[in-house]
């Protein structure tokens, strides 16, 4: 079965080209900078041209708190 297996992915083409010895190195993972205060940092945001719902609506406004 694992000779199936090595036999199949060499010949599959996608299983070569998302091999890891193709993809570059990912570097060193970036923290998250931690806010000194609860709800420092918000940001408003609309998604516009939604079909019309009930109320005639046809947009959404997001808030996101961080």
């Amino acid at each position: 079965m694992k000779k199936e297996i090595v036999e199949y992915v060499t010949r599959y083409g996608v299983c070569q080209h998302v091999k890891v010895e193709h993809q570059k190195p990912a570097g060193p993972l970036q923290p998250f900078l931690i806010p000194k205060w609860k709800y420092e940092d918000t940001i408003a945001d609309f998604i516009l041209g939604l079909p019309r719902g009930k109320k005639g609506s046809d947009a959404i406004w997001l808030l996101w708190i961080a």
